[in-house]
């Protein structure tokens, strides 16, 4: 364990909440040969495509509750939306 010489109180703390900001960045961010400011601007993902869409659609129809990416179903309207666009968003990422 590391020791502390002088004052605690001039130690690094975490930055405060309004300082920091996330969003979300392109795949390019994760190939080290990139490199320039358009890897940091934030990133909006297409609207799925037709195929994509299908294969969601078999996804949720299929139901299998072991499957990591399938969550079992609930009756509430809205967190069904919520998790069909968390799935989108996971289908996307993955290409």
């Amino acid at each position: 364990m590391a020791r502390v010489d002088g004052d605690p109180a001039s130690l690094p703390r975490p930055a405060p909440e309004d300082v920091l900001r996330t969003w979300q960045v392109g795949k390019a961010v994760g190939n080290v040969e990139n490199d320039g400011v358009e890897l940091i601007e934030p990133y909006a993902p297409a609207e799925p495509t037709l195929l994509q869409r299908q294969r969601y659609r078999n996804l949720r129809a299929s139901r299998v509750p072991s499957h990591p990416e399938v969550p079992e179903m609930r009756d509430d309207e809205i967190a069904i939306e919520q998790v069909a666009k968390e799935l989108w968003q996971k289908i996307i990422q993955c290409g």
